[in-house]
């Protein structure tokens, strides 16, 4: 439950970062 929350929050940060670098 806690690797899935922790992958999630992951995935979620690597996508504010690709946005925030375009």
């Amino acid at each position: 439950m806690f690797q899935l929350a922790l992958s999630q929050m992951v995935e979620w940060a690597q996508s504010c970062f690709a946005t925030t670098l375009i």
